[in-house]
């Protein structure tokens, strides 16, 4: 008797799969083992409204109150490959993420003002920094930049982890915005993450109303976030062609 090839597999109705066939539907097995997504931010950028609307629509994902402490994670803190990111175990997984960033200086600024440093502590911590003290002041931050002459928050870490990942094939769906895109292309991205068809006119309402911002933060500190912005500035324009 003929050796059976152990890449095929005979059926009654097609007569074989084809070893292809076989290596697609165990992708397949282990993709539908992912069935939530990751909507993650820097901070900062106005993701609230846009998750609060995903959460109405019931779509699976991490908590928009950063609970399960997924919502700020820089990219090169979650366990990963090309099926999905892992957030509490091999099978509790995301297919796929939408990542919000932004205007580095603005997301010190807004986050420092509603939280003063417990957000960009969650940075720090990431970065392997010890934490600011509670009493800690924005011109304070600004003034240990000015010594140190770099990011000394974390933030320029988390943008720059995500940046890399988008690149890398060892991650399933990535989808990196601005917080421009995120509203002026909101019905797109929710649909991207799983809101039907006929549920997306409340996104499509949402608008991109920014208001006028202008730094605190000395001339030479808003010259050392100048080249990440720049990358944020062309991660904008790719979006927008």
């Amino acid at each position: 008797m003929a050796k059976q090839n152990p890449h095929i597999t005979t059926t009654s109705s097609q007569g074989f799969v084809s070893k292809n066939d076989v290596f697609r539907n165990r992708a397949n097995s282990r993709f539908s083992r992912c069935r939530q997504v990751l909507v993650n931010s820097q901070g900062g950028v106005g993701s609230s409204a846009f998750m609060e609307l995903l959460q109405k629509n019931h779509v699976l994902m991490n908590s928009p109150e950063d609970v399960d402490g997924f919502k700020h994670r820089p990219a090169d803190h979650f366990r990963h490959d090309s099926d999905g990111i892992y957030l509490f175990g091999r099978f509790a997984c995301a297919s796929k993420a939408l990542v919000i960033l932004g205007d580095p200086l603005h997301s010190i600024e807004s986050v420092y003002r509603r939280f003063s440093v417990d957000h960009i502590n969650k940075w720090r911590e990431y970065a392997q920094k010890p934490p600011y003290h509670r009493r800690t002041r924005l011109a304070d931050l600004w003034a240990e930049m000015r010594i140190l002459r770099q990011d000394t928050t974390g933030l320029t870490n988390y943008i720059n982890s995500w940046l890399r990942a988008k690149n890398e094939p060892t991650w399933p769906q990535l989808r990196l915005v601005t917080t421009k895109s995120l509203y002026e292309h909101a019905a797109d991205h929710a649909k991207f993450l799983g809101v039907r068809e006929e549920n997306l006119l409340p996104f499509k309402q949402l608008a991109y109303n920014p208001r006028p911002f202008r730094s605190s933060a000395p001339a030479d500190v808003q010259a050392m976030f100048g080249p990440i912005k720049v990358k944020i500035d062309q991660l904008e324009a790719s979006s927008d062609s």
